[in-house]
């Protein structure tokens, strides 16, 4: 059940595997941004785009300093953090409480003001491409020794054929991924 899954995450919150963990995620998303901007510029969402930055904002003072070291391995991996005081807190946010702790901004940080509306235009963009989308819950992977192709095995009994998977399941992607020949450690 859930002890092995606990040992891991345990394991994975140590200093020396949490720093190896955020060092690699920080790569993963360091493309992002850009990524962002094309996809939406592919299936005009780009009104759906905010470029706006990510606030985290402070009560006190003390509450500012408990999260400096966040900030500063933040910079280390290349993230933009900008210090403001509570007074440039005040100016850019004007509308907000009085926080005298100020704010750690983050002006490189992407939003979407509609989620769905982008995942909605971008399903009719790949539909407009001949793209089919199917409903089917994935009881099976397989990848044939004799072929670059996957076989997915369907809960209807259905059996499709595809190039490439991504595999996003959550909790059941492991289970998946291992049945291909492609250990997940989550």
């Amino acid at each position: 059940g859930r002890l092995p899954w606990l040992g891991a995450f345990a394991w994975n919150c140590m200093p020396g595997p949490a720093a190896r963990n955020a060092a690699a995620l920080a790569e993963l998303l360091s493309s992002a941004g850009p990524a962002w901007r094309r996809l939406a510029a592919a299936v005009g969402a780009e009104d759906c785009l905010r470029e706006t930055g990510c606030l985290y904002r402070y009560d006190t003072a003390r509450a500012r300093a408990a999260a400096a070291p966040d900030a500063e391995a933040r910079r280390r991996l290349g993230v933009r953090v900008e210090d403001l005081d509570a007074a440039a807190l005040a100016a850019l946010e004007p509308h907000l409480p009085r926080a005298e702790g100020g704010a750690h901004f983050f002006p490189d940080a992407l939003s979407l003001t509609d989620p769905g509306e982008v995942m909605a235009r971008l399903a009719r963009t790949l539909r407009g491409s001949g793209a089919e989308f199917l409903s089917e819950e994935v009881r099976g992977l397989r990848i044939p020794s004799d072929t670059a192709s996957v076989l997915i095995d369907c809960a209807s009994g259905a059996r499709l054929v595809a190039e490439h998977v991504v595999i996003a399941a959550g909790a059941a992607s492991a289970p998946l991924a291992r049945q291909a020949g492609m250990p997940l450690i989550l």
